[in-house]
């Protein structure tokens, strides 16, 4: 039920006493204002169903007050219009902003590895050499990794005696690169078990304790033992005429371990190739006897002479 209090109806004036009291009932009970069926009639009804008056037209309402607030419809309003201002200011302020430029993607990580036997395929890779990180080379054969730390080739150029041997790393086994090596005190840090000398596909591979045991004195002239491997990776065969002033000598290294595939012998011998004032030649594998007699030589080079077409490389593991 309805109740309406009638400050005055149109057309009429028809007063109603204080407290009087219009009374609508049914389903839809309905007030037209204006002329019934006219352009311009306001009707206001009751839906019963969902409890609420239905206008046909505009209702002036400023003044009332929102249910539970205290908040008329007119200050609602105000405060929307506010809210749009200041939101059509945000907005602009965002397009004002030039966007920052996108980070650039971080590298991929590298892993670091202990030694060059943690690896599973050849390449180059991050290892701890000597307390620090370095790159190097890494070749997996015969069933482990190996860690390149001498290389030499026809077409590289450089020079194997210490005043020109380059230790960059990371060493290449690529035919167009300087003479290059690890020096001795850092291939040391490694502990190598064994040492490979390789020379294209061909491989003489022997414990490093055996190659890097000081050598017995040189056959010609009375030079103390000294140890070739060192001699080899740190260049000095240039310290002078090698053998003289105590750069000579022969290590027998016995029979290339299981797996060696070279043309070797029973006894090969690691020799240190310079006579008299010699001083450019590298120590070198010979095959029974000293490698510059006939064909004996096996991985090295003598006399500035490349008896091989391929590079000569040096591999620990």
């Amino acid at each position: 039920m309805i109740y309406f209090v009638l400050a005055a109806l149109a057309l009429g004036f028809v007063r109603a006493e204080k407290s009087a009291v219009l009374e609508l009932t049914g389903d839809a009970p309905t007030v037209h204002f204006g002329e019934l069926g006219g352009s311009n009639t306001l009707t206001l009804m009751h839906n019963s169903t969902d409890d609420e008056l239905v206008c046909s037209g505009k209702i002036r309402a400023s003044d009332v007050v929102i249910e539970g607030t205290s908040t008329t419809v007119a200050n609602l309003i105000g405060e929307v219009a506010t809210l749009k201002t200041q939101m059509a200011h945000v907005l602009q302020m965002v397009a004002s902003i030039t966007p920052r430029p996108a980070a650039p993607p971080l590298p991929p990580l590298t892993p670091t590895y202990l030694s060059c036997g943690d690896v599973t395929h050849s390449g180059t890779y991050s290892i701890i050499l000597d307390g620090a990180i370095n790159q190097v080379y890494c070749s997996v054969r015969r069933g482990r990794g190996w860690t390149l730390v001498y290389s030499i080739c026809p077409n590289g150029g450089g020079d194997a005696r210490a005043s020109g041997l380059n230790h960059s790393m990371p060493l290449l086994p690529d035919t167009d690169r300087l003479a290059s090596s690890v020096p001795f005190s850092t291939v040391s840090t490694m502990l190598p078990q064994q040492v490979l000398f390789g020379v294209g596909s061909t491989e003489y591979v022997f414990n490093w304790a055996t190659v890097t045991s000081p050598a017995s004195t040189n056959q010609y002239t009375a030079n103390p033992p000294i140890n070739l491997m060192q001699v080899l990776l740190d260049g000095t065969m240039a310290a002078g005429n090698a053998n003289v002033n105590g750069q000579g000598g022969i290590v027998q290294l016995g029979s290339a371990l299981t797996g060696s595939n070279g043309d070797a012998c029973g006894n090969m011998l690691f020799v240190h190739n310079n006579v008299g004032s010699e001083s450019h030649d590298i120590p070198s594998l010979g095959c029974g006897g000293v490698p510059w007699g006939g064909s004996r030589m096996r991985w090295g080079i003598i006399d500035s002479t490349w008896r091989f077409s391929d590079c000569l490389h040096v591999y620990v593991s």
